[in-house]
């Protein structure tokens, strides 16, 4: 376990902090700090070279969960049978899906679906993306890896969601369903509902969606630049312009760099495959071990 010091994450000088902010705070800087530490380990040790791991964390404070992403692992929030991500994917095909270079069906198909933007690992320095939720009575959450939904559509979550009070059943049904479906990657489901006279009732006015939360961050996020012309599924990483970039950068892990052709998938222990390789388990394995 890491000691959480004050003095690094006091608050800038011109910002008023309180315990939501300084916990968020904390949140993201034990997922920088676990950044270095993967990072290191990886870099002096040759058996662990190139290891990595996306992530998404959520901590539950009075009526809010806050979240950390990094990667493409996801959130969800299930309330009076709507089913909202409550993260954002970074990810090159969602970087192309946000700005209009792609419709979603095309990027149901889109060929370079296993690169992502940011892990845990990779980079000496990591984009955290910190959001929040305001918490409801009934709110049921789940936190996954794209081993569940590269396989399981939103719909099919929602659905089993919604099916029970146990959220072990939910957990068991969910990675079921996944493995049953290939299980391409490594696939990981937490579920926790919400019950306490503290949370108030869901109102039908309110509007659940995905908020960034900027916690000392400048209003307007910097990104890549996109060539003018959209490119098509199939394009390749070569087709954005160098443009200016943030932390944010192009990267297939070394975990999913052998094998294409998932569509947002981790599997359980081997690489994401394409249907040619669906049936040899051990022919994308990992190289080396993801990190936990």
């Amino acid at each position: 376990a890491m000691m959480l010091s004050d003095q690094k994450f006091a608050p800038p000088s011109e910002v008023t902090d309180d315990d939501k902010a300084s916990l968020a705070r904390k949140l993201r800087q034990a997922a920088r700090d676990a950044n270095q530490r993967i990072f290191k380990e990886a870099r002096d040790n040759v058996t662990r070279a190139g290891m990595g791991t996306t992530m998404t964390a959520a901590l539950v404070w009075k009526q809010h969960a806050i979240i950390a992403q990094v990667g493409d692992s996801r959130c969800y929030v299930w309330r009076k049978g709507k089913f909202t991500q409550v993260t954002r994917d970074q990810s090159l095909v969602n970087q192309l899906l946000e700005s209009g270079h792609i419709t979603a069906e095309q990027a149901k198909f889109f060929e370079h679906s296993n690169v992502i933007l940011q892990a845990l690992g990779v980079q000496e320095d990591v984009e955290v993306l910190l959001s929040t939720v305001s918490l409801r009575a009934g709110d049921r959450v789940v936190v996954c890896t794209d081993g569940l939904t590269g396989v399981v559509t939103d719909e099919e979550l929602a659905a089993v969601m919604a099916s029970s009070d146990d959220m072990d059943e939910v957990c068991r049904i969910l990675i079921e369903m996944a493995r049953a479906g290939g299980g391409p990657d490594n696939i990981t489901v937490i579920a926790a509902r919400f019950e306490s006279e503290s949370l108030a009732a869901p109102t039908e006015s309110e509007k659940l969606s995905y908020e960034r939360w900027r916690l000392d961050e400048p209003d307007e996020p910097s990104s890549m630049t996109l060539d003018e012309t959209p490119p098509s599924p199939s394009c390749t990483p070569s087709t954005l312009s160098s443009g200016r970039r943030s932390s944010s950068s192009l990267m297939t892990p070394p975990w999913r760099r052998r094998c294409r052709g998932r569509s947002r998938s981790e599997t359980d222990g081997s690489e994401p495959r394409d249907a040619t390789a669906r049936s040899s388990p051990s022919s994308c394995r990992r190289q080396p071990t993801k990190a936990p």
